[in-house]
């Protein structure tokens, strides 16, 4: 059944949220490539906490570390299936700042390994307020 044509031309349904942005591919990219890869951390730089709820919809196994100067949107993403919320001190200015400090804190918590692949996700540039996210990496620590 599954080699049949008209089976392969099914969309997938774990795929289909109805809504489709950028902020939504992005996120369903993130849980996508951490299955393919066996990644086990994604990590994300939010403002609001809405990028950690939209890539928390597809129940990736990979567990979800959402990076945030808000105090309100870190309150927030306490509450969403799988997140674990951060605080940072202030707005990352840029992207390369943003990839650094996660690996540090992953590395300095003990919570990755030099050496590890991780999923990363942010608008781009991390500062600009935007309608979600833009930008996905695999960076290895």
């Amino acid at each position: 059944m599954e080699r049949s044509a008209r089976y392969q031309a099914l969309p997938d349904p774990s795929l289909d949220r109805g809504e489709s942005t950028f902020a939504t591919a992005v996120a369903r990219a993130c849980a996508a490539a951490a299955q393919q890869l066996g990644i086990g951390t994604i990590c994300v730089y939010t403002r609001t906490g809405e990028t950690a709820r939209q890539i928390a919809e597809y129940r990736p196994q990979a567990r979800i570390v959402a990076f945030t100067a808000s105090e309100v949107s870190w309150r927030r993403m306490a509450l969403y299936w799988g997140v674990t919320a951060r605080r940072v001190l202030k707005p990352f200015e840029t992207t390369d700042e943003m990839i650094s400090t996660i690996a540090q804190t992953l590395v300095g918590a003990g919570e990755a390994m030099r050496g590890e692949a991780i999923v990363i996700a942010s608008a781009v540039p991390p500062n600009r307020p935007t309608f979600g996210a833009s930008m996905m990496q695999i960076h290895r620590l």
